[in-house]
């Protein structure tokens, strides 16, 4: 049974039938945006969880998040979603300051963000 999202729930919601898109399930990120930069950031060749590359990713979904909520003000579910991964990112930046304060002040250089 090969039914798309769009149509499961346009036969479910008729009303929503003429909505352009029902479901956003488009992640900010593809796949091989995500692997470029995961092989800029990474320590060793199989790296894919470090701190610098789990904040480097956060960074790019929250240019996405602030880009979409620059045309879309009152969409107030993705503004929780952006704080979350906000507070997130600088849970994983205090960390990396504490640990290891070298690779903090490079990664928030290359990143092109602010420290904490």
């Amino acid at each position: 049974m090969s039914v798309s999202v769009r149509a499961f729930f346009r036969s479910r919601f008729p009303q929503f039938a003429s909505l352009r898109c029902i479901i956003l399930f488009a992640m900010a990120l593809s796949k091989e945006q995500k692997a470029e930069i995961i092989k800029k950031y990474q320590l060793h060749d199989k790296d894919t969880g470090s701190v610098e590359v789990q904040v480097a990713i956060l960074t790019e979904r929250i240019k996405y998040l602030t880009e979409h909520l620059k045309q879309h003000r009152k969409d107030i579910h993705t503004r929780y979603g952006l704080q979350k991964l906000v507070s997130k990112r600088k849970r994983l930046l205090k960390y990396l300051k504490r640990e290891d304060y070298q690779k903090y002040q490079q990664l928030i250089r290359a990143l092109g963000i602010r420290g904490i």
